[in-house]
């Protein structure tokens, strides 16, 4: 098999990813996937062709970035342009950046959407 078949077959593996969580913002609510449900359902889906994805945040003018490293058994490597955020006012705010960015920067690179993806 070559990358782009395995790709291919790891990718008409993958499902909508359901939103299992809900955040409180106060005067609203809203469903997500978090990153954990997004790297159990796509990790195994990947492997089983030989691929893995690897989401690094990097610095990237003045800011953040998340790029998406999808690899191949083969050595074979797809890198997807940075997906770039500022930093946080704080240490934890830019966690929560940095988790959202991997998460809809990886879902973006496997073409994916989560159920009633109104985002």
């Amino acid at each position: 098999m070559t990358f782009a078949s395995d790709l291919v077959a790891a990718l008409a593996d993958l499902t909508v990813i359901e939103k299992g969580h809900t955040a409180n913002a106060g005067s609203y609510s809203y469903g997500y996937a978090d990153l954990g449900d997004i790297v159990k359902l796509t990790r195994p889906a990947l492997a089983r062709h030989g691929l893995i994805a690897l989401t690094p945040v990097h610095a990237f003018e003045g800011g953040l970035a998340c790029t998406v490293e999808l690899i191949h058994e083969s050595g074979g490597v797809r890198t997807f342009p940075p997906f770039p955020f500022p930093h946080g006012k704080d240490a934890q705010a830019t966690g929560s950046m940095t988790t959202y960015h991997r998460r809809y920067a990886l879902l973006s690179a496997l073409g994916m959407a989560t159920g009633d993806d109104d985002d």
